[in-house]
């Protein structure tokens, strides 16, 4: 065994045949018989010891002086062992100065301190790496061999003697050993992938069945002669995606991580022949054929291995160098505040000790965070917090109590309680880790937290850079400066003067009631809606505490929270340490090598958070004035899809235009770190120019001037930086303050564009000219394709980069010609704007530029996309729930951002399906699974049966169709008049034909029209613009025009001749000579606008008549049906698939129970129906058939389990010969029968392991106890109701902290209510004015029947709205138990359904000087509840206003009021 101090290395050597002729060992000197010779003839030799000298003599024939010294020069405590690992096939023989270490050797692996000047070792705390020069000093070795076929190449390990080297698998492909590293019992196993390609799938399968059984740590390293996928490949033919499956499947099977890596990853170089016959050229490939990879237990105890990719010397690959360490340098680890201490006996006491600490007032609040800190620390080193150790303890105190007669049952049981507690803190620790957001807990996936945290681990870890000069840098001393000097050298600013020429175009903006909005007053409620509004889970900043905190102790917090962000407000100032900030790095790429490959993340403190919030909440809401419409990020009601649309349009028309072909050209720009780059001056002056008032430019000024960094590296906060410019990604404002920036951009165009320096691209005549469209820092320009006017676009962004600090990458930026653009133009051109990449093949926002040919070439990176996330190794952790959210939530979502804008090809949908339906089915990555059921049955919702999931072409189709909702929606969007200038010029979306050569995202449009149209309604407010007998008004599902009773009809009767001009109310007389009857009621409860509102559009399938794609995806599952179904014959069994939902359990076993009553579970008899096997009998009593009733209910073993069960069973009750009546009882009948309903909840569990015990007798021949199988049963569901039952109470308690939050009124308020029934004709309206708890005016009234009780509830704001004004009451405080029309009148634009009402509301709101409504719950609202139930209960139209209630109401009902 060796100690962690002492030297460690094994090298596996693998190469030619000629390797080792030429070591020419049979001239070493004798050696006792034991110790066998070298043969090369033998298949494999165990335990030769050859001599040192022999070997070095040997060797340096073959190799350089230069990279192989002497053996001699070590002494043999220096190094422990040594092995090589062989390149891949030889071609030829190897000449003696050609062949170099790359030849000898592929991986050098597990190098640790030793003596530096001895072994050419370099000794670091952090990482130490064997230098290639030592490989061969060994003193002395044993060698293993395995004989090389012809030139293929072969095997060969040597390691020393002292070494506890066990070889566990030995064959011409692999070595697989077994050994001890710091106590630790680890495998390795050596790789050569077989060079041919059909039998190298046998490597795999070994490897797999290694896999299965193996759960130690496991290292495998070498040449796999295979990659995961193309983007390990460079040059040479696009392999198919199903090619690189068996090697995937492989290490998934196996739960290998690839091990953190650097240098150049493409391993392999060489050149082959490429091209048709007669055509064919060598053309230079490159490809990742070697790596190492290590299993979850491995990463786990030797977090720190890495491995380095070297160079090429004269082999065609490259050596790896793996360096493996367990014990890394420990920092002081940072305080993070942990979820599971909530509930924890003490910490509730710690966190009020702490925040109360020192108790006179005026603390400031960073203070209070620091004390809270302490005494947090205080009590966790007192209490038992860390779960994996306290899992290990309780686990031995019950096993100690198992055997101690002196412990009773009932200390037994709390014990087990404890330990239930433990596993779930478990989970949810890992859950954070992992940063999966998707899945929940409850259902043991701890192990998928873990797998998934210890993979992004891997991949985020840094283990060297390069710098400035090229060099590769590993010591963290080194990193940490690298990382600190680019970040310093990005924030510091280059002092720019003059802004003139920049803001001269920029116009103002802001008015002066924007102005007062902005800097107004903060109230409490509005900190209280930043903080909520924060992800509870979110990283920290430096201090350490989560906005879970702050939430949960929003009484004990909350005042000190509310007060620095009132205090800052009016100083202007805040203390500096709450804006300090740590810059998390995040990949850009796979395996970054350099500073410029990350992605800087500031993790910002809360409390600063909460500032940002609130000043970023105000700005939002003026941002849709402010924001010029070719900029669509951040902005409220635009889309990234619309910039995506657009630039399809005008790429379709560089492409196909006769105009814009010939004339016009695309710049597609990248800025460099643009939101680091921003001048803080810059964006001060700009915003003074725009009309910012003075204050709010300071209060934003000091939130981005007064920050400080650090560098996180590998969790560590390093260096310390004072910026002097940039904005933060992780600052809630950031996004704001960088589009007002490019305002001055935009301004400048249009100047440029007004003036005829530039003139953008119009894809048709009656279109607007599109110059350039933003979205971030991405940014897309257009016009002539004329050198003068790309030099002017260029000057454009040159001035704009002078003054606000942003900096043109050209490496990145391309350049896109109209198709019949001569060459010689559009050289000049790209040497005037310093670009010289061409565009069209690359991506705009995430999607194809050209979009044109083969849909199917071009959207198959979709399928690549998807078919990579599904095939990750750690989903084999999954169960059947956790599949199910997976696909919901990951997989099918996946390609949603395609389908947006474009209709897949269905052949890419098929193959999405299927690869999603092979997900779902498989049990292991060797197969496809069993399909028991098609997919488009589990794709019917729950209710019906079905799983739920989505069908892609719905799906996609509900997608398209928000698009063609938006076109009608918003008619004056650069969108719609883009288009309708080039599709609908003089029509609308609705009512076109076809187009002449459109786009294709134009034809992805149109695919959905249909399913649009199916679910429209015309809203009236006018009603000018609907035609009473062709238009759908009338507010049925479907919508449909109004019915006549006669028999001739007007067709140009349009809705407002129904409507008295007048009054605005309908005309009773005209609908009774015009329209039936039964829909007159339905006429009379729309309320036409009093405002002369245009007639819109409304989505009948949803409340707020605003178009939803998950109502959107349901309207096309029902069109999508056959009209004329054949009719269902027998007894359905979907009510009891649909019951499974409804059950209290986990995810996994509801699956269980619906695969049960599906007729899904394996078992003799559906196995053999499936014509799977030929014996249907019972592998346990050897019954006839084994169904799935027999299984789980008949089998006497099951029985037995039943009868031991707290559910009674008999023979006449249950359980029956009928699998459906079985469940039905679980489900139903059991309850009416006297049996509890926590008693029946238990049957889940109790299936599921009769289900589990009898798999265990058929494949592991393990016959268990019928008591044993209950015990594990109720000890599961036990396990699941506690943390089911936590999860809830902590739901509850943030629910009710936010009921409380509700600011009570401090003047006096009006209470409104409604009150709308089905049966009824008419609604009940109520109000009550109050002031502190006394009435002082009150009304009740009925009227026609709204549409909906939502439609009541506005009514009876509206009417309350016209009393006060009529009675002269100022106050416009409000309240009301309708949490929808709070919402409502917050998001007016989302509620189509209620223009009418909307625009009532916002003439009366004009009245009232201010206006606030808040939520009261029904129990307090019991008063304005009364009235509007008194006024409907009436039957008649009336309405009372007074200061008193009405005489006809009872005394006891009067009383109320007073």
């Amino acid at each position: 065994m060796l100690s962690s101090t002492s030297f460690r290395h094994i090298l596996c050597l693998a190469s030619s045949a000629s390797f080792f002729r030429r070591l020419n060992l049979s001239s070493a000197r004798s050696y006792p018989p034991d110790l066998c010779g070298f043969s090369e003839t033998s298949d494999l030799v165990v335990g030769a010891p050859i001599l040192v000298d022999q070997i070095s003599l040997s060797l340096r024939r073959l190799y350089p002086t230069r990279i192989l010294p002497s053996f001699h020069r070590l002494t043999s405590s220096s190094m422990r062992s040594f092995s090589f690992a062989r390149s891949p096939k030889q071609r030829s023989l190897y000449s003696r100065t050609a062949l170099t270490a790359r030849d000898v050797f592929s991986t050098v692996s597990f190098a640790s301190p030793v003596n530096r000047r001895r072994c050419f070792v370099s000794k670091s705390p952090s990482r130490v790496c064997l230098r290639l020069e030592s490989f061969m000093d060994l003193k002395p070795v044993w060698l293993n061999k395995i004989r090389s076929l012809a030139l293929s190449g072969g095997l060969a390990l040597m390691y020393s003697k002292d070494y506890p080297v066990q070889l566990v698998f030995v064959s011409d492909r692999l070595i697989d050993i077994e050994t001890i590293i710091d106590g630790n019992r680890v495998f390795i196993t050596f790789v050569y992938g077989d060079p041919v390609v059909q039998y190298r799938e046998l490597v795999w399968e070994r490897l797999t069945r290694i896999g299965i059984t193996r759960s130690d740590p496991w290292f495998m390293i070498g040449d796999f002669n295979e990659i995961t996928g193309n983007h390990e490949k460079r040059g040479g033919k696009r392999r198919s995606e199903s090619s690189f499956l068996p090697f995937r499947c492989m290490i998934e099977n196996c739960g290998m991580i690839e091990v953190p890596s650097q240098g150049n990853l493409f391993s392999w170089v060489g050149r082959r022949s490429c091209g048709v016959t007669g055509r064919r050229v060598r053309r230079l490939i490159k490809s990742r054929l070697d790596r190492a990879m290590g299993n979850e237990e491995w990463h786990t105890i030797f977090s720190h291995t890495n491995v380095e990719y070297l160079k090429l010397w004269g082999s065609d690959h490259r050596p790896l160098l793996a360096s493996i360490q367990n014990s890394p340098h420990r920092f002081v680890k940072n305080f993070i505040f942990d979820k599971r201490w909530i509930g924890k006996p003490g910490f509730k006491e710690s966190v009020i000790q702490g925040w109360t600490f020192p108790s006179q007032e005026g603390v400031p609040l960073l203070q209070k965070v620091s004390s809270c800190r302490k005494t947090i620390s205080i009590w966790k080193k007192s209490s038992s917090t860390n779960s994996e150790k306290l899992i290990i303890d309780l686990q031995n105190q019950i096993d100690q109590a198992q055997e101690d007669e002196a412990i009773s049952a009932e200390d037994l049981l709390a014990l087990k309680w404890k330990l239930c507690d433990a596993y779930r803190e478990e989970e949810i620790f890992w859950r954070a880790k992992s940063r999966e957001t998707w899945f929940q807990v409850g259902d043991k996936n701890t192990k998928y937290f873990h797998a998934i945290t210890k993979q992004r681990r891997a991949k985020n870890k840094i283990i060297g850079l390069l710098n400035q000069d090229g060099m590769w840098v590993d010591r963290e001393v080194d990193i940490e400066g690298l990382a600190v000097d680019y970040f310093r050298d990005i924030f510091t600013t280059s002092e720019p003067q003059d802004f003139h020429s920049a803001l001269r175009d920029v116009p103002v903006l802001i008015s002066e009631a924007m102005n007062q909005n902005l800097i107004k007053e903060i109230s409490p409620e509005e900190v209280r809606r930043a903080l909520f509004s924060l992800n509870p889970d979110k990283t920290p900043g430096p201090d350490g505490m989560t906005a879970l905190f702050y939430q949960r102790f929003w009484d004990l917090t909350g005042p000190d929270l509310v007060k620095v962000v009132q205090d800052f407000h009016s100083s202007g100032s805040f203390d500096k340490r709450l804006n300090e900030t740590n810059i998390c790095l995040i990949p850009k790429t796979d395996r970054p090598r350099k500073m410029t490959e990350f992605r800087p993340i500031s993790l910002c403190n809360v409390s600063y958070k909460v500032i940002s919030k609130v000043l970023s909440s105000r700005l939002k809401k003026l941002l849709p004035e402010l924001i010029s419409e070719t900029q669509s990020a951040f902005v409220s009601g635009r889309l990234i899809t619309d910039n995506i649309l657009i630039a399809q349009e005008n790429f379709h028309a560089l492409r196909t235009n006769p105009a814009c072909k010939k004339k016009f050209m695309a710049i597609k720009t990248d800025m460099s770190k643009a939101y680091d780059r921003v001048e803080w001056s810059f964006l001060q002056a700009l915003m003074l120019k725009m009309g910012f008032a003075q204050k709010w430019v300071d209060l934003i000024s000091f939130c981005i001037s007064s920050v400080s960094y650090k560098v996180l590296l590998n969790g560590a906060p390093r260096g310390s930086i004072k910026p002097t410019r940039g904005i933060r990604q992780g600052d809630p404002i950031s996004p704001f303050l960088f589009i007002l920036c490019t305002e001055a951009l935009v301004a400048n165009l249009k100047e440029a564009e007004w003036h005829g320096r530039i003139q953008g691209l119009q894809i048709s005549r009656a279109s607007p000219s599109t110059s350039h469209l933003l979205f971030a820092d991405d940014s897309l320009f257009f016009c002539k394709a004329d050198p003068v006017q790309g030099g002017e676009i260029i000057k454009i962004l040159r001035t704009y980069g002078e003054a606000s600090g942003q900096q043109l990458n050209t490496a990145k930026s391309s350049v896109m010609f109209g198709h019949d653009v001569d060459n010689s133009t559009r050289n000049i051109i790209k040497e005037t704007l310093g670009i010289h990449k061409d565009g069209g093949m690359g991506s705009y926002l995430g999607l194809p530029e050209q979009i044109h040919g083969s849909k199917i070439q071009v959207f198959s990176f979709v399928r690549d996309r998807l078919q990579k996330r599904l095939n990750t190794w750690s989903a084999k952790f999954l169960s059947k729930g956790g599949k199910e959210v997976l696909i919901k939530s990951v997989a099918q979502a996946l390609p949603t951002y395609v389908m947006s804008c474009f209709l897949l090809p269905k052949a890419i949908r098929s193959k999405l399906s299927s690869a999603i339906a092979n997900f779902w089915w498989k049990t292991n990555e060797n197969s496809n699974g069993l399909h028991w059921i098609a997919w488009d049955k589990l794709c019917t919702p729950h209710s019906e049966g079905g799983l739920g999931f989505r069908t892609l072409e719905e799906f996609n189709l509900a997608l398209l169709a928000k698009q063609l909702w938006r076109l009608i929606r918003y008619p004056n969007s650069l969108l719609s008049r883009v288009l309708r200038g080039r599709y609908y010029r003089f029509s609308d979306p609705l009512h076109i034909g076809n187009s002449n050569r459109p786009s294709y995202g134009w034809r992805s449009i149109m695919a959905a029209k249909p399913l649009l149209v199916s679910g429209l309604r015309r809203t009236i407010g006018s009603g000018m613009l609907t035609r009473v007998w062709e238009d759908p008004w009338i507010p049925t599902i479907p919508a449909r025009p109004a019915k006549s009773i006669l028999n001739i009809r007007d067709p140009h009767l349009y809705v407002n001749d129904l409507i008295d001009q007048t009054t605005m109310m309908w005309k009773l007389d005209c609908l009774q000579a015009l329209i039936e009857p039964a829909d007159i009621p339905l006429i009379l409860g729309i309320r036409p606008s009093r405002t002369y509102l245009s007639d819109g559009f409304s989505w009948n399938h949803t409340k707020s008549g605003n178009y939803t794609v998950k109502s959107g995806y349901w309207a096309a599952r029902v069109l999508s049906r056959p009209t004329c179904d054949l009719p269902f014959q027998g007894p359905g069994v979907s009510t009891l698939q649909a019951q499974v939902w409804k059950l209290k359990t986990t995810r996994k076993l509801m699956h269980f129970a619906w695969q049960c009553i599906s007729g899904c579970l394996a078992t003799s008899q559906r196995l053999v129906n499936r014509h799977i096997g030929t014996d249907k009998g019972c592998p346990r009593c050897g019954g006839e058939e084994e169904s799935i009733n027999h299984l789980l209910f008949e089998c006497p073993p099951s029985r037995q389990v039943w009868a031991l069960s707290p559910i009674p069973s008999a023979g006449h009750l249950f359980p029956r010969n009928s699998l459906f009546y079985n469940f039905d009882f679980l489900f139903w009948r059991g309850r009416e029968f006297g049996i509890e309903k926590d008693v029946l909840e238990l049957f889940p569990w109790i299936l599921w392991y009769i289900w589990k015990s009898r798999n265990r007798f058929v494949f592991e021949n393990i016959r268990e106890p019928p008591l044993e199988i209950l015990n594990l049963a109720l000890k599961e569901a036990s396990v699941w109701k506690q943390a089911f039952l936590n999860g809830m109470s902590n739901t509850e308690a943030l629910d009710r902290t936010l009921l409380n939050l509700s600011p009570h009124p401090q003047t006096s308020e009006c209470q409104v209510d409604a009150s709308w029934h089905l049966e009824d004709t008419l609604s009940g309206h109520g109000w009550v004015l109050v002031d502190q708890d006394r009435t002082l005016h009150l009304g009740l009234k009925s009227s026609r029947r709204s549409l909906s009780p939502l439609h009541a509830e506005v009514d009876s704001l509206l009417w309350a709205m016209e009393c006060l004004i009529s009675l002269g009451v100022p106050s416009g405080a409000f309240a009301t138990d309708c949490s929808d029309m709070i919402s409502l009148l917050d998001n007016q634009e989302d509620w189509p359904t209620f223009a009418a009402e909307l625009a009532s509301f916002r003439s009366l709101r004009c009245f009232f000087p201010s206006f606030s409504i808040r939520f009261l719950p029904r129990s307090l609202n019991t008063r304005a509840d009364c009235l509007a139930k008194k006024a409907r209960a009436r039957k008649s139209l009336f309405s009372h206003v007074s200061n008193s209630v009405p005489e006809w109401l009872s005394p006891a009902e009067s009383l109320s009021f007073r």
